[in-house]
């Protein structure tokens, strides 16, 4: 069996491994969105240490870090 033909076959057998890459891609898309979540839940609490409502204050805070989406 030459080596062409057995280049050939092997493409049907299942991937064994996932690439280090995509695994940590996810973890990093996973930090990413724990530390908004935590930036935009200490800017709700700062803003209603200032005295306003918590309707108020969550309206603003969603508007500043989810609005874009």
């Amino acid at each position: 069996m030459s080596m062409n033909t057995l280049a050939n076959t092997s493409g049907f057998l299942p991937e064994t491994h996932r690439p280090a890459g995509a695994i940590f891609g996810k973890i990093r898309t996973l930090v990413s969105a724990l530390a908004e979540a935590k930036a935009a839940a200490d800017h709700y609490e700062t803003l209603i240490a200032r005295g306003l409502s918590p309707g108020e204050a969550s309206k603003m805070v969603f508007r500043t870090y989810f609005g874009q989406r």
